[in-house]
């Protein structure tokens, strides 16, 4: 069950990288991609964003961001002088 859960959480965090827009998930299918999906909003790693007629619509919630990290760490090293 953990690969399932790696693998939703990377197509997440890699379409809201990518297109800033949140992923959509059926709301009315019983399968294992919904119901992962329902843990990790439970687990507080994914938030949901809205509602739009079957579709829930996730992206990666404000812990997991920060997790993840923002890219500082470039910012930080010194330029060779």
């Amino acid at each position: 069950m953990k690969k399932h859960y790696a693998r939703e959480m990377r197509r997440i965090v890699a379409n809201y990288s990518l297109r800033k827009i949140a992923t959509g998930y059926n709301v009315g299918s019983r399968s294992k991609i919904s119901d992962t999906v329902r843990d990790l909003i439970k687990l507080n790693w994914i938030s949901c964003r809205y509602i739009n007629g079957r579709f829930l619509f996730v992206s990666p919630s404000h812990g997991l961001k920060t997790f993840l990290g923002s890219g500082e760490t470039e910012s930080q090293i010194a330029p060779n002088s």
